[in-house]
């Protein structure tokens, strides 16, 4: 997410905002330059390819980092909680919509393919719970980022959050079948 989705997402929305052409590409460079600037950015794709070299932390720091990133979810969680209590929030079909999307239809439209592709049961059960997870915080902080009108952000965090135990244990479920 950190080193695909989130930069592609910040060039989209830059791009589809209301400049000319030639001033939206400028801006877009511009906020990505910015973002790689910034450790949410540059750490994990640092660690990702710190990994894929075959680089490991000495096992002292494991404990410390791995506390710190146990906790890291915890805190993205809280501070969403408190962003979610400012503003109000409606339900609408847009909403609605999103959520289903989001909850039930990627994680449904992905498990087809997996089952097309003949991939293993196991790996299936990992992606697709993990999809059905609900709607990253990130989103919500891109829409706050880019002023978007916050009911309908606010709302689809807030039902996504709410529905994901009863999608995630049915894909559980559903899983276990198969």
């Amino acid at each position: 997410m950190n080193l695909i989705q989130v930069p592609l997402s910040v060039l989209l929305l830059t791009l589809a905002s209301g400049l000319p052409a030639k001033q939206r590409w400028q801006a877009s460079w511009q906020k990505l330059r910015s973002a790689c600037r910034q450790p949410v950015v540059w750490a994990p794709i640092s660690a990702f390819c710190l990994n894929l070299l075959g680089l490991r932390l000495p096992s002292a720091w494991l404990t410390s980092f791995t506390e710190l990133g146990q906790a890291a979810g915890g805190v993205a969680l809280f501070a969403l909680g408190l962003l979610l209590t400012t503003r109000p929030w409606h339900l609408t079909r847009t909403v609605v919509g999103n959520v289903v999307m989001k909850n039930i239809g990627l994680p449904l439209v992905v498990w087809g393919l997996m089952v097309l592709g003949h991939v293993a049961l196991p790996t299936q059960q990992l992606v697709i719970v993990t999809l059905a997870i609900p709607t990253a915080t990130i989103a919500t902080m891109l829409a706050v980022q880019n002023r978007v009108v916050p009911d309908e952000y606010v709302a689809t965090q807030m039902l996504s959050t709410i529905i994901a135990p009863i999608t995630m244990g049915a894909f559980m479920w559903a899983l276990q079948l198969v």
